[in-house]
């Protein structure tokens, strides 16, 4: 069977203009699914990702330097790759075990993080857990899609970027699985070992922080029926115009 998707897509700006229940909600989910079966579609033919060794020992991380600073396009990949034990004699005690968050710059920082719920964090703070490097006997990565929609958690990556902008990574965690969850500075990984990240997205010669969510998370979406300026019909002919049109065949 051979499905269009630019077709689909007309079809879904139909029900935009006559539903108006989560317009936005449904939107951007839409949005999150097209970008994932395009990524699909162009993974075998990317360059290869680049990769950050997310241990204490990695020179990147020594203060001497800049390596932190990661530079990347539209459509590129990071990967972060966990602490790996390949002799499973070592003590669990002397391993390495982080959460590793994409947070505002305020709180990259401060090298802390609020004492809240992980809802509370990413809605009223900005903040996105990326990955828990929890398993140090099994190697495990997380590959973060640079891409402007690709918004879904754990979809490719699960994270949105937009070019011109700075993104920001570290851990609060202190090193021993004792202190994965920690969320206070003094002994964190961020302040002790300088674990931190900074991801550019090319190419603008300003970078700004994303913005912060502040406040307290919308508790209801919006069900007015009042019209907007701009139409939802002008909305998805203005995205698919900026995208490519491509084929799924399954």
């Amino acid at each position: 069977m051979i499905f269009g998707c630019c077709r689909w897509a007309e079809l879904v700006s139909y029900f935009l203009q006559h539903n108006n229940l989560r317009r936005m909600a449904f939107l951007h989910i839409l949005l999150s699914i097209l970008g994932t079966i395009s990524w699909a579609t162009e993974v075998d033919t990317l360059a290869p990702p680049v990769d950050i060794y997310w241990n204490r020992t990695n020179d990147i991380f020594l203060r001497s330097n800049n390596d932190h600073i990661v530079q990347v396009q539209i459509k590129e990949r990071i990967r972060f790759i966990c602490p790996f034990y390949t002799d499973s004699t070592t003590d669990r005690d002397d391993t390495e075990h982080y959460i590793i968050y994409r947070l505002p710059k305020r709180f990259y920082d401060s090298c802390h993080i609020p004492n809240v719920s992980e809802s509370q964090l990413r809605n009223q703070y900005g903040i996105e857990k990326v990955h828990n490097c929890s398993t140090p006997y099994n190697q495990t990565e997380f590959i973060s899609f640079i891409d402007p929609f690709l918004a879904l958690p754990g979809i490719y990556g699960g994270l949105s970027y937009v070019s011109g902008r700075e993104y920001f990574f570290t851990s609060i965690s202190t090193g021993p699985l004792s202190g994965i969850n920690n969320r206070e500075s003094t002994h964190s990984a961020c302040k002790r070992y300088n674990m931190k990240a900074i991801v550019r997205v090319c190419c603008n010669d300003s970078f700004t922080d994303p913005p912060i969510v502040t406040g307290d998370p919308p508790t209801t979406i919006s069900t007015t029926t009042s019209s907007p300026t701009t139409s939802w019909k002008d909305v998805t002919t203005k995205i698919l115009s900026t995208s490519k049109c491509f084929i799924v065949h399954y």
